[in-house]
């Protein structure tokens, strides 16, 4: 019969793996570290239940009573326009319709603005909604008479049932910014107003825009 290496091969290998520790450190090689968790992160014992999350997380993502508000503005309307360029000027008149509706399962209003004077077609697109993280409302608006975006946030007004939405611009002839308000005031069910307010180079506001909305029959 051969005589078997098996269990030379074991005495062999376990002693191997014995002395390596030994071997490592009279080389001056430091064993390698157990990774840690990083920084700010807690690690749970067995059997340890994890923490409460600090955010509330649902209530970031999904529609809250803001967006109910946004309901109000749904439909088809349409707009008498009154539009005055600078103080002491004419104001200039004109008709527009806009279709409002809710998108991305209630938590923004879409708004589709469309008019025609003579010749001229003027559409707008504008989104508002509320931001549960910053906790106000926020907005964006652009058209075909320009190749810029206006983003302003803001506030509900309860007692005056007005969205009151603040922002800067950029003045096109000094290219300095100028702050913007708009509000859109809740009428009643069938109507409500929207003015903007623009600042002026000696730092008043003048109102150069309304818009009231009636709900088509």
């Amino acid at each position: 019969m051969k005589p078997s290496f098996r269990p030379l091969a074991a005495v062999v290998l376990g002693a191997a793996l014995m002395t390596a520790p030994a071997v490592v450190a009279s080389s001056g090689q430091t064993p390698p570290a157990k990774p840690e968790a990083p920084s700010g992160t807690q690690v749970l014992k067995p059997g340890e239940a994890a923490p409460a999350p600090r955010v509330d997380w649902q209530r970031m993502i999904r529609p809250g009573p803001e967006h109910e508000r946004l309901k109000a503005e749904v439909g088809t309307w349409d707009a008498a326009v009154t539009y005055v360029p600078y103080p002491g000027a004419a104001p200039q008149t004109s008709l527009a319709t806009a279709e409002n509706r809710l998108v991305l399962g209630g938590r923004f209003l879409r708004s589709d603005f469309h008019s025609e004077v003579g010749d001229e077609v003027f559409d707008g697109i504008g989104y508002v909604g509320f931001d549960a993280v910053q906790k106000k409302y926020v907005s964006t608006w652009m058209d075909s008479m320009g190749t810029w975006i206006l983003m302003t946030t803001g506030d509900w007004d309860e007692h005056k049932r007005s969205l009151v939405l603040q922002g800067t611009r950029t003045d096109p002839e000094s290219g300095a910014p100028r702050r913007m308000r708009s509000v859109t005031r809740i009428v009643s069910s069938d109507e409500h107003v929207f003015e903007m307010w623009d600042e002026l180079p000696d730092g008043t506001m003048f109102r150069s825009l309304e818009i009231r909305y009636t709900r088509k029959k």
